[in-house]
Formats: C-alpha cells, sequence, structure tokens
C-alpha cells in the first residue's frame, strides 16, 4: 500500500509520502478499513514485530517460553534499543526487567528464572529517542499436575479446501496418575466440531481430525484444540485460511514478511496450490519471480486437491536496493493466478556511506515523472522521497524467556 498526500493544493497533484508493506488479504464481497496517522514533522517511532503463534496463553513453570521477533528503524543509520519486563497483571507491579541489545545486535539469548504461578503480563518494547513500540502480551504458568498438556508434533497448514479434513498430530497428557482419559475437543470459530472421549492419557503421538465444512465460505478462521481432564482445561489456538475450490488458486505459507535479509540470501517459502479441475487440467506450472525476473519453474500434476510445493527465491549478491518484490505465478491452460510478498533487505552501512539509498520498490519504474514547473515543486519532490525511502536496518531479536523451577 502506498499513501498520498497533497502539500501544496495550488499545484493540483499529489506528492508522494509513505509505503507500507503490510500484507492484507482482500476477498471478493468483503471490505476492509486502514487507518494510518499525518504527522507534519519528523515521527518515525521504531518499528517492532512479534512472532505471535510463537507464544503460548499457557505455560509449565519447567517450560522454555520463546519469543521471537524484530526491532528496527526506517532509518539506516538510527540506532534502536528494546527491552522486555514481566508485570503481575493483578496490579501491573514490575517483577522483571531486561534488555534486548541494541540496533547492530543480531541475536539475543535471555534465560530467566521465573516460577510462580500466577497471572502475567510480558511487555516487549523498542526505543529512539523519546518514543517507542510496543507489545503486550498476557500469560499464566502453573505447575505440570495442575492441567493437561498439549504438544502439537508436526505443523499445522495455513491453507485448506471447503469440504476437506483439517488434521491435528498431538500429544496430550496429564501428570496427574488420577487422570487416567481426558476428552479432546476441537472448534472452528467456537462451534464444536468435533469431541473424542476416553483418550489414553499418555505420550504418543495422536491424530485429531475434523472436516471443514462444504458451505464454509473463503475466509480466515479462527480454530482452537481443546483437552480438558474433569478439572481443569489448556488449549491450543490457531488459525486457517479456507480458499476458493471452483478455480485454480496460489497461496504462500512460511513466509517471514517481518524478516530482514541480505544479498545472497536463499528464502525458502511454501506455494499452496488449488485446481479442482483434474478431468481438464492434468498439470500446472509454478514460477517464482523476484522484481519481474523468473528465477525458476517447477511442473506439477494436478490431482483435484492441495498441493504443497517446497520453492526458494535468491537474492542477487550485487542487489543494492533495500527492498524487492517476490511473485508466485500458478498457470494451466486454461487458467492462471499469482500472488506474491515484499522483502526488506539490509544493506551494510559501511559500504553505503556517501551513497545514495536506493528504493528497491518492484513498481518504482511506473512512478509519474516530475513536472518541471517550480524549482520549489522540485525541491519539496525530493525531501519527501529521500525521506520516504525504506532503507531497513534490522536486528532480528530471538528472545527465550527460561520459566523454570
Amino acid at each position: 500500500m502506498k499513501y498520498f498526500t497533497d502539500d501544496e493544493p495550488s499545484n493540483n497533484r499529489l506528492g508522494f509520502m509513505s509505503t507500507s508493506w503490510t500484507k492484507v488479504e482482500l476477498i471478493a464481497g468483503e471490505s476492509r478499513t486502514f487507518s494510518y496517522m499525518l504527522y507534519k514533522g519528523d515521527y518515525r517511532p521504531p518499528l517492532l514485530t512479534i512472532e505471535k503463534q510463537e507464544l503460548k496463553e499457557k505455560y509449565f513453570t519447567d517450560e522454555k517460553a520463546t519469543v521471537k521477533g524484530e526491532f528496527r528503524h526506517t532509518d539506516l543509520f538510527k540506532s534502536v534499543t528494546a527491552g522486555y519486563d514481566i508485570l503481575d497483571k493483578s496490579n501491573l507491579k514490575l517483577l522483571l526487567h531486561g534488555d534486548l541489545g541494541s540496533l547492530y545486535t543480531t541475536i539475543v539469548e535471555k534465560s530467566v528464572n521465573f516460577d510462580k504461578q500466577g497471572n502475567y503480563i510480558l511487555r516487549i518494547r523498542s526505543y529512539f529517542g523519546n518514543t517507542y513500540a510496543e507489545y503486550n502480551h498476557d500469560f499464566q504458568v502453573f505447575h505440570r499436575n495442575q492441567i493437561p498438556s498439549i504438544t502439537i508434533s508436526e505443523k499445522i497448514f495455513t491453507y485448506y479446501l471447503a469440504g476437506f479434513d483439517l488434521n491435528i498430530k498431538a500429544v496430550v497428557s496429564d501428570q496427574d496418575s488420577g487422570d487416567a482419559t481426558l476428552t479432546v475437543r476441537m472448534y472452528m470459530e467456537d462451534k464444536l466440531m468435533k469431541e473424542y472421549t476416553q483418550v489414553t492419557n499418555d505420550y504418543d503421538i495422536k491424530t485429531f481430525t475434523f472436516k471443514i465444512p462444504e458451505d464454509t465460505k473463503e475466509g480466515l478462521y479462527h480454530c482452537k484444540l481443546l483437552v480438558d481432564d474433569g478439572k481443569a482445561t489448556n488449549k491450543y489456538k490457531f488459525e486457517i485460511k479456507v480458499r476458493s475450490n471452483t478455480k485454480i488458486s496460489v497461496s504462500i505459507e512460511d513466509t517471514k514478511l517481518d524478516k530482514t535479509y541480505t544479498p545472497g540470501s536463499v528464502i525458502g517459502f511454501t506455494a499452496v496450490v488449488f485446481d479442482p479441475d483434474s478431468l481438464y487440467e492434468s498439470s500446472f506450472t509454478v514460477s517464482v519471480l523476484y522484481n519481474s525476473d523468473v528465477q525458476n519453474k517447477v511442473t506439477r500434476k494436478n490431482d483435484g486437491s492441495s498441493v504443497r510445493i517446497p520453492l526458494y527465491v535468491t537474492i542477487p549478491n550485487n542487489e543494492t536496493a533495500t527492498s524487492a518484490k517476490v511473485s508466485v505465478r500458478v498457470s494451466s491452460s486454461n487458467e492462471k493466478d499469482e500472488t506474491s510478498f515484499p522483502i526488506t533487505i539490509y544493506q551494510d552501512p559501511s559500504k553505503n556511506k556517501g551513497d545514495k539509498a536506493t528504493d528497491g520498490d518492484a513498481d518504482s519504474n511506473n512512478k509519474k515523472p516530475v513536472d518541471k514547473e517550480t524549482k520549489k515543486f522540485n525541491a519539496m519532490i525530493a525531501v519527501l522521497a529521500i525521506l520516504c525511502i525504506l532503507t531497513i536496518c534490522a536486528a532480528i531479536v530471538i528472545i527465550i524467556l527460561m520459566i523454570k523451577k
């Protein structure tokens, strides 16, 4: 998405203001509302992104809680720091504080002795000057024999078709020796889809399945796996996306949209292709493009169901831009579809000192040429363009909060 502002109405034109790499999926027939702020002056707080799927609502006293994320600034030479707090949820009293490093820290690991039962808030902040970005996560700490345990054994896919099965492989157990069996329930948007009773309390991997209803509309759905020992429950929450089963389509899984890469990096991901027309379309071809250049192609047999294809794209070693677009295109003899995602590229400041930053937006060649009506207008456009180039200098933060006795 790109935002524009008309700073001088007399010129009767829009001046380029900023670019947002927010990935938004729009579904036919639905609408979305976007919010943003305009600020006259230099207001650029630090950025902070947390991988929410890594976080849980309940932890045990001897369990590692892993938090992964990234803090950065849009300006290559701005120094950003980050830290974390653990607060008592009942009174917001600060119980623990730790630093997560500064701009040029690539990996930070923290092990914390924190074994108190209760309700807490994990607060992570990135700082730049007197501005900051913040993320809060509520969690609870229990002893092992208080609630059942859920361990997901295999990755849960993101994309599904209506009428197909959703499978979860997991270990469900309870250290309370009096609980010989457990009850497992599967929910989709808080609707009970399947219930398993008399599930043996052990450490074997079990498969739990429910069928996505045939009339499920295309879109995002919240699901959960709940384990009940008769006295307490535990749950694992996740999201799925249901796609249309009427035409060929391609989606992307396993992408890290907020991660920053370097020239020469190889980025792996998974393409999920649906082509229901197996009677007339025996195969399809998937192409991977870096900006407008095709890097590789693969052809697969079409069996009428979902096909997951591991793919990769390589950032050229001589890349000088700070951003690029990766596109995945699927085509058969009669149909085609395409999706894409942006990547942020880190350029070493020591190699770029004295050089002008380069905008790597794949659409930059399509911008309107600047009219030369007045020197004043040209100067304004030049300043705006420089301010809005997203030269990302990133520090990937891996926080390991060890909650143990």
